[in-house]
């Protein structure tokens, strides 16, 4: 493959906006495994040196191109250009069904002409109250991963810890109370 001369955004509404290559200060792209024309993970740091454009908007639009990839966490796909004219497709996977934002994507305006935008997948996080209120044997982690389980004995939920050689149940302590947990998989 030749080095990228640009990449088009596709936005939720439509819109299109085309980035030259060279307006990127950081791009990084990984391919889902199971699906190629998936992106897994875009991060990018880009900013406008006045040759970003639309490739398609709506009339009367007055909201420049770089402050538009900067509003809305709503990109669809992405085309990648190379310099022998050859594109590579990759569609954006979406966590839920809002049509209008897309919880896998984060966009952040740095400054008035530059964007930071990442598309990574979004891991739901849970309270303790969510815990406790989950299926016994449904097993969490916390950000040490530190892997625990619920469990309901005599009618009360109880979280136990499953890192230690005993299985030990955790007293409801502010460390335990006030983090957040990730659902492992059955």
């Amino acid at each position: 493959m030749n080095n990228i001369k640009n990449i088009s955004f596709t936005l939720e509404n439509c819109e299109g906006v085309l980035v030259p290559f060279k307006c990127f200060k950081k791009f990084k792209v990984v391919e889902n495994n199971k699906n190629a024309d998936k992106l897994f993970i875009l991060e990018c740091l880009i900013e406008d040196n006045g040759e970003i454009e639309y490739t398609s908007t709506w009339m009367k639009n007055t909201t420049s191109p770089i402050q538009r990839l900067g509003r809305g966490d709503d990109i669809t796909s992405i085309y990648i250009t190379y310099d022998d004219d050859s594109t590579q497709r990759y569609s954006i996977p979406w966590y839920d069904y809002n049509p209008n934002s897309n919880k896998n994507q984060s966009s952040q305006m740095i400054d008035y002409k530059t964007v930071q935008i990442k598309i990574k997948p979004y891991i739901q996080k849970y309270s303790i109250v969510d815990v406790l209120n989950s299926k016994s044997g449904t097993k969490f982690k916390d950000i040490n991963k530190n892997v625990y389980v619920v469990e309901e004995i005599n009618k009360v939920k109880k979280l136990f810890s499953l890192n230690k050689i005993n299985k030990t149940v955790l007293p409801l302590e502010s460390t335990y109370i006030n983090q957040e947990y990730i659902k492992l998989k059955s």
